[in-house]
């Protein structure tokens, strides 16, 4: 196995003028993560806050203000910010927020009514295996991925990696729940890197990159790893999570901070820790190998 390359310059890039926007860090710089469900990384006036809201284009809630991809109002305001942020290392995650876990806004409901005469909300109270709930979760997913696809495609144009932050867990209820079917995303070719976010401190989340790794087959998409450097306001030691992971055939290691004093604790994590350790970095598994 290759070791794992670091470089001697850590750059921190602030690709937006948010002090609460996360960052990941890596032996070559901090990569922004645009959130494209955060208002807190967009700049919105009041009046246009209480125009999105008015159809359930957004929410307000005490967790925060979040845009929901499924609204083309807020597909065209994130876009807009994401094409003026002009910062060449951007990573990309787009999942539906928590107090629209079904994806059930005003906005959502009103345009599925228009296009199919039935009432998604109705849906929910019946059978979920129903063919009606099925052809309303296709409908989702087709209106995130068409979201996704405006993405990549802006990534590409202005000579940027199509990087996508996600969740580890592909199960169909996690999929359907947050919108968030990046396989699909891979196999359509819309992303370059996919950054898997999850419980490394925890071993038997191990077996989840060959998961991964599984849905990857065919594509060119890379796959790294995302540690994270806090939780719930707890930190969490990293170098347990790099443990978890050794071995396993990786692109990249991050760690995912919040905060300046996080932000510190990674760069220090991966020019002194993470040398010591050997990784793949895109290399197949050795029992996947073609014998020459």
């Amino acid at each position: 196995m290759k070791g794992h390359t670091i470089l001697t310059t850590c750059l921190i890039l602030f690709a937006i003028n948010s002090s609460n926007a996360s960052r990941l860090v890596n032996a070559k710089s901090n990569l922004e993560i645009f959130d494209t469900l955060s208002l807190k990384t967009v700049d919105v006036s009041s009046a246009e806050l209480a125009e999105l809201d008015k159809v359930g284009n957004c929410v307000v809630s005490a967790a925060g203000t979040t845009l929901s991809p499924l609204s083309d109002k807020s597909q065209t305001k994130l876009m807009k910010n994401y094409y003026l942020s002009n910062v060449q290392n951007m990573v990309l995650k787009v999942r539906l927020p928590k107090n629209q876990v079904w994806g059930l806004s005003e906005y959502s409901r009103a345009q599925y009514i228009f296009i199919s005469h039935k009432d998604p909300l109705f849906m929910h109270e019946m059978n979920s295996d129903s063919i009606d709930m099925k052809e309303w979760e296709l409908w989702k997913a087709k209106r995130f991925q068409n979201f996704v696809s405006l993405l990549a495609i802006d990534s590409r144009k202005y000579d940027r990696d199509s990087v996508f932050l996600v969740d580890t867990d592909i199960s169909d209820k996690k999929k359907t729940n947050s919108g968030e079917d990046w396989p699909a995303w891979a196999k359509a070719g819309l992303m370059d890197e996919v950054i898997l976010e999850g419980e490394w401190e925890q071993p038997e989340n191990k077996k989840l990159l060959a998961l991964a790794r599984e849905e990857l087959k065919g594509t060119k998409v890379k796959m790294s790893v995302a540690l994270e450097a806090r939780r719930d306001g707890r930190a969490l030691d990293l170098l347990t999570q790099l443990l978890n992971l050794q071995g396993e055939a990786i692109h990249e290691i991050y760690v995912k901070v919040d905060d300046e004093a996080d932000t510190a604790r990674a760069q220090t994590f991966v020019k002194e820790t993470l040398p010591e350790f050997e990784f793949g970095l895109g290399e197949k598994p050795a029992e996947t190998q073609t014998p020459q």
